[in-house]
């Protein structure tokens, strides 16, 4: 998924603009290779990732030249190239859905050893009494999606919201009684193709807000050479708001997938669904191991049902099986790595009109419909989430294809999400 802003120069006002994309195939299953070696198809354009020991969390920022030394991924296909991959002990890499927001493909062209940890785990769902806080969603790991937002029994015009993502859980409604919001769902299958993360819970009805919990992320990584895991890799979906009367449903468990001659090492694989105080079920998540000889001494916390085994597949499924991205807002280009932040805008635009959205897409069918979300972070009125969305459908070709939705941006800052959903 990537990550977009804007800014709206109207008279006085200013709009940052976020969106991340989602691509989702249902189920695609390539044949198997018959050689016993595994090419990762890095370039190692992105050079070695070695983080040393003991250096506490470090959120993945892939424009943190600072820190890198280089941006990564600098073409923006959403796929990092390393030489080698090494996280020592001590060392967490946090992998946020406000930084990252799709799915991790991290392709080694030599080995990659995970002494620390990999975290990709859903943010909490949190309680209030405070109506602004209500909006702040929980934020998932890198390729989930965040958790819906609560709402008060005593005033209906606020309601609560759905998780995000293909299976969000749904809000708790109607308005007439305390209910639970639903935990989200995992959309995969048990060969992560196509490789997405855990859909966000649904909002409670309350007395106070109780917000969905987030949706684990999801990694791929993959080595021409050998993964060894001492550490952990953690994908859980986090847990609900509880309101006292009722809870915020829980975030789905996420994907880990691992692909390489070897995968070795007794670490912890864990991709648990988030829980609540209102007893919701754990939705799990998925791993994926592929490799020719694979270890029995990894543990997975959520129990090994969730866990499946195979010899390598095909490397094209190393990487997005389609793309769709943003390039124009008003006609001004969007980064191909764009920040996302909303202090310093990746777009700035002047207009209280509806402007165009163009979108790009690659590897999507044509026909398949594309929509915008758009949700305010200081809204107009404190009833409103997000915005009604748009959509449009995508014309041209499987290779390259493209859609055009117009927008009423509100002055201030906004957070949105463009999507598109098929089957193949």
């Amino acid at each position: 998924m990537t990550t977009y802003n804007m800014e709206n120069q109207a008279p006085g006002k200013s709009i940052a603009f976020m969106i991340a994309s989602v691509a989702a195939i249902l189920l695609m299953l390539p044949p198997p290779i018959a050689a016993q070696s595994v090419n990762s198809g890095s370039d190692g354009s992105d050079g070695e990732l070695n983080l040393a020991a003991n250096l506490g969390v470090i959120v993945f920022d892939p424009l943190d030249a600072a820190r890198w030394g280089r941006v990564l991924d600098a073409d923006g296909d959403g796929v990092f190239n390393f030489t080698t991959i090494n996280v020592a002990a001590g060392t967490t890499l946090k992998f946020s859905g406000d930084k990252v927001n799709r799915p991790i493909y991290f392709l080694a062209s030599a080995a990659v050893t995970i002494n620390g940890t990999l975290d990709l785990n859903g943010g909490n769902g949190n309680f209030t009494a405070d109506q602004h806080l209500r909006r702040q969603l929980s934020v998932p790991g890198s390729g989930g999606f965040a958790g819906g937002v609560g709402g008060v029994r005593s005033d209906c015009n606020v309601p609560p919201t759905a998780g995000d993502g293909p299976a969000g859980g749904a809000p708790g409604l109607p308005c007439n009684a305390y209910r639970h919001g639903a935990s989200g769902g995992f959309s995969s299958n048990r060969y992560l193709l196509p490789l997405i993360g855990g859909s966000g819970g649904g909002g409670a009805l309350a007395d106070i807000y109780g917000n969905g919990g987030a949706g684990g992320g999801a990694i791929l990584i993959a080595s021409s050479a050998s993964i060894a895991i001492a550490g952990q890799i953690g994908a859980n979906g986090g847990d609900g708001g509880d309101a006292v009367q009722a809870c915020g449903g829980s975030g789905a468990g996420g994907a880990i997938r691992l692909v390489a001659p070897s995968i070795t090492g007794g670490g912890t694989l864990n991709v648990n669904g988030g829980t609540s105080g209102c007893g919701h079920i754990r939705v799990m998540g998925m791993v994926r191991l592929e490799g020719y000889s694979i270890s029995s001494t990894l543990t997975f916390p959520m129990g090994s049902s969730f866990v499946t085994q195979g010899t390598p597949v095909d490397p094209a499924t190393f990487r997005p099986a389609g793309q769709i991205r943003v390039t124009t807002i008003a006609g001004v280009a969007v980064p191909l790595t764009p920040a996302g932040s909303f202090v310093l805008p990746d777009v700035a635009i002047s207009s209280s009109a509806a402007v165009p959205v163009n979108i790009e897409a690659t590897g999507i069918p044509p026909g398949t419909v594309v929509t915008l979300e758009v949700y305010p972070q200081t809204p107009d009125t404190i009833t409103v989430v997000k915005l009604p969305p748009a959509q449009a459908a995508l014309t041209g070709t499987l290779q390259q294809s493209t859609a055009t939705v117009n927008f009423v941006f509100p002055y201030g800052f906004s957070r949105g999400t463009i999507r598109a959903t098929w089957v193949q």
